[in-house]
Parts: structure tokens; C-alpha cells; sequence
């Protein structure tokens, strides 16, 4: 046997090789101790910090860690403590001669110890894929920021105001859902730059409403977007029935000196004056959460106005949901749907997937092209589906034929499922007044 066949030797070698390599964490599997039982030990290891010693109150560079071992023994878990020179010595002469296989870990790196049948130990460094994984995530992650709309790169200083951002840029803690909520509605916004663009070179400006705006986070962004990031002549109007609310955001855009094209207003969505003259009619409408047959007085509002743009995120939908609960005491539920319609949770979801699915039909009969879109991950919001509704170019002369089916499949599908929708009520005859006909 030569010396480098030596188990001793290999041994000395392996522990030498381990302790050189930066790990920081690891974990062995060992035979039985003693040859009891047939299950495998699972021995976890971790470097932690030195207690001072006697190297004159400091931790001498030879004791810069220690390492700890955590095996399980039934319920109870041993941990013992070593000094660097202590697990070398117990990694030679003990560990590695009842060894099977370990892990041990350094960053983006793994060194693994594996043995064959007659006893030779390989050690192999590879990549940390989850590593990998994370560190790709990161950079996903960091690349996304950069491509933000809103983001500390591209400041906006309402937003700090609003509280969505710290005063170094960065978003709050507790609104940083709210802070890719805002930045996702943009990027919508975006997708729309042209059609935008050419309404308002013709007409020379840019008309929004936000319905229901609250706190007007969204309706700030919007503002800032065009205007200072796009250059676009953008008048954006918010409206909200919470007076207070509505004065302290006028009171914000008198801060930042835009009055002239940010305005707040209080009332319901019923009382904001109705005009389809090309002049002043809005050209796009924006509803964000509106609840329940709110989002419905919002389309009906834009659709009326011969608005060309909808930007929509409908809340909870309980006009359907109550619908549907009477149907099902009435009797009137179609048996198809029963086994949905009978589990509250279920009719309850139902409930806004049949509502938006109609909404959808109808604006199609009213001349519009409709996607329905996700707004945010539903880690964010369960509220994630968005209505965008686009006026087709010259809908008056739309054939007739399109609307007239996509009036035919809204019908068909309320009547199986037996809704009175809010939005039909709205706009009995499902006619677009002014720009269009």
C-alpha cells in the first residue's frame, strides 16, 4: 500500500482540503454510530463567531470561528462546539472514516464529498445553482427597478408626499405594493403612447378623468407621466366623494405648480358633468377599484362621453353576487351551474367573472375593442383584472354587424345566467353620443 493509498493519509488530506475551503454552513451523512441501528446520521454543520479567549482579550486569527454540530437523536437535537484544530482532527479521524456523503457550502459554491464502495474519497466543487437562482432573481429583480417608470432614478417627488416613497427615493415599507400597482398602471398607459399621441396633437391637449381617484396616487403618476416624462399636453382631472381628501390634493398640485393641468373634484361619478363635444369630453377614463356598480357608472360615463380610451380595475361585484343568490332561492339557476353557484365562495367569485365578462361584451357592442388584462400579481391584489377598452377608429361606421353580435353573445350569456347588469341600465339603448356618432 503506498502512502498515498494510505486511508490515514487520504484522510489527513480530505480534512485538510475541507477546512481550506471558505464554507460556511454544510452537512454529513455517517453510518451508525457503532454499528447500532440502520438508519443513517444526518450531521449538520455551521461556523459561528469565537468567544474571546486568551490571546490577550482578542480573538486570536487562528480562532476566528468555531464550528458546531447538530445531530439528531429522536426528538433531542446534540449540539457540540469546536475549536478550528479540535474539527480537523475530528473530521479526520472520525467523521470521514464513517462518512457516506456530505454537503459543504461557501456562497455560489459546493463542495461535496462523496466515497465509492472500496472506501476512496472524491471531493467535487461545483456551482450553488439555488445560489444562482437567487442571485439571477436578484438581478431580475434590480432590472425591473431600472425599468420602472417611477423609480429613484426617474424621481417624483409627489410621491414622497403621498408617502409611497421615503425621502432618499426609495418606496415605503408598507406601500410598496401600492408602489408596483402605480408604476404597472403606467406601463399600460404606455402601451397606449401612440393613440395617445395623436389625439393630442389633434386636438391640442389630453383629456383624463379618474373616477373615484381617493388619495390620487395614481392620478399624480398619470400626470407626471405624460407631462414631464412624455411631454404630452395631459389635463387630468380626479374625482372623489371624500371633500377633505379632494382639498388636500389641490392643495399638493398647487405645491408643484400644476393647477393649471391637475385638477380635484368633489362629488359622485352620477354628478360629473356629461359632454361629448370634442372640446372638453374626456378622452380617456381611468376607474381603479371603483366598488360594485360604481366601475358600471364610470364605463357608462365614458361610453356616453364618446371617450376613446377605458383603463378599468372593477372592485367587488355584489349587485351580481345578490342577483345570483336570489336566483338560486327563485329556483332560476340553471342546473349546469349548480354545483358552482351553490358554494357562497365559489358564487362569489363567479359573480365578478360573469359581471366583467358582460361589461366586456357590452362595450364591444358599443364600438370598443376590449382586452382583459392582469393588472398585478395576485400577490398584490385579488382586484387584478383590468379592463382596457379602446374605441375603434371611426366606430360610427363600425359595421353594424360586429356590434350587433357582440350585443347578441352579451344577451346570451345574461339571460342563461338571468342578470339585470347595471352597465345595460345605464345606456339603455346602447348608443354613444357626440365625437362618434
Amino acid at each position: 500500500m503506498t502512502p498515498e493509498q494510505n486511508p490515514a493519509t487520504e484522510n489527513n488530506r480530505t480534512a485538510e482540503a475541507i477546512m481550506r475551503f471558505p464554507w460556511t454552513h454544510g452537512v454529513l451523512v455517517c453510518k451508525p454510530e457503532n454499528g447500532r441501528g440502520t438508519e443513517k446520521r444526518r450531521i449538520r454543520l455551521r461556523k459561528i463567531r469565537a468567544v474571546r479567549n486568551a490571546c490577550g482579550g482578542k480573538t486570536c486569527a487562528a480562532q476566528e470561528f468555531s464550528v458546531q454540530t447538530e445531530e439528531i437523536t429522536g426528538r433531542k437535537a446534540m449540539h457540540r462546539n469546536y475549536r478550528p484544530q479540535e474539527f480537523a482532527r475530528l473530521l479526520e479521524e472520525t467523521l470521514i472514516p464513517a462518512c457516506a456523503a456530505g454537503e459543504f457550502f461557501a456562497g455560489g459554491e459546493i463542495l461535496s464529498l462523496k466515497k465509492n464502495r472500496r472506501g476512496r474519497v472524491t471531493l467535487l466543487k461545483t456551482r450553488n445553482r439555488q445560489t444562482d437562482t437567487e442571485e439571477r432573481r436578484g438581478t431580475e429583480e434590480r432590472n425591473r427597478e431600472k425599468k420602472r417608470i417611477l423609480s429613484a432614478e426617474r424621481p417624483a417627488p409627489f410621491l414622497t408626499d403621498l408617502g409611497i416613497l421615503t425621502a432618499d427615493g426609495k418606496p415605503a415599507a408598507p406601500m410598496t405594493r401600492k408602489y408596483k400597482q402605480i408604476n404597472r398602471f403606467l406601463e399600460f398607459i404606455r402601451d397606449l403612447l401612440p393613440a395617445i399621441r395623436r389625439t393630442a396633437e389633434k386636438n391640442g391637449i389630453f383629456r383624463i378623468v379618474d373616477f373615484g381617484c381617493g388619495k390620487s396616487y395614481l392620478t399624480f403618476a398619470v400626470h407626471h407621466f405624460l407631462r414631464t416624462g412624455c411631454g404630452i399636453p395631459a389635463d387630468v382631472t380626479g374625482v372623489d366623494q371624500k371633500q377633505d381628501v379632494m382639498e388636500t390634493c389641490a392643495v399638493l398640485a398647487e405645491k408643484y405648480g400644476c393647477t393649471d393641468s391637475l385638477h380635484f373634484r368633489y362629488g359622485s361619478i352620477e354628478d360629473f358633468p356629461e359632454d361629448a363635444h370634442p372640446d372638453t369630453a374626456p378622452d380617456m377614463v381611468i376607474a381603479l377599484h371603483a366598488c360594485d356598480t360604481a366601475t358600471d357608472a364610470a364605463l357608462a360615463k365614458a361610453v356616453r362621453s364618446g371617450c376613446g380610451i377605458i383603463l378599468s380595475v372593477p372592485c367587488c361585484q355584489h349587485e351580481a353576487d345578490a342577483q345570483l343568490t336570489a336566483n338560486l332561492s327563485a329556483g332560476t339557476v340553471p342546473p349546469q351551474l349548480m354545483p358552482l353557484l351553490r358554494h357562497g365562495l365559489l358564487r362569489e367569485r363567479a359573480a365578478s367573472l360573469f359581471t366583467d365578462s358582460l361589461r366586456a361584451e357590452f362595450l364591444c357592442a358599443c364600438g370598443y375593442q376590449v382586452q382583459m388584462l392582469e393588472f398585478t400579481g395576485l400577490e398584490h391584489t385579488a382586484k387584478n383584472i383590468l379592463i382596457r377598452a379602446v374605441k375603434h377608429p371611426h366606430s360610427g361606421n363600425t359595421p353594424d354587424i360586429k356590434k350587433q353580435k357582440a350585443y347578441q353573445s352579451y344577451i346570451l350569456m345574461r339571460d342563461f345566467l338571468h342578470l339585470s347588469p347595471a352597465l345595460e341600465r345605464l345606456l339603455p339603448d346602447r348608443k354613444t353620443k357626440g365625437r362618434d356618432g
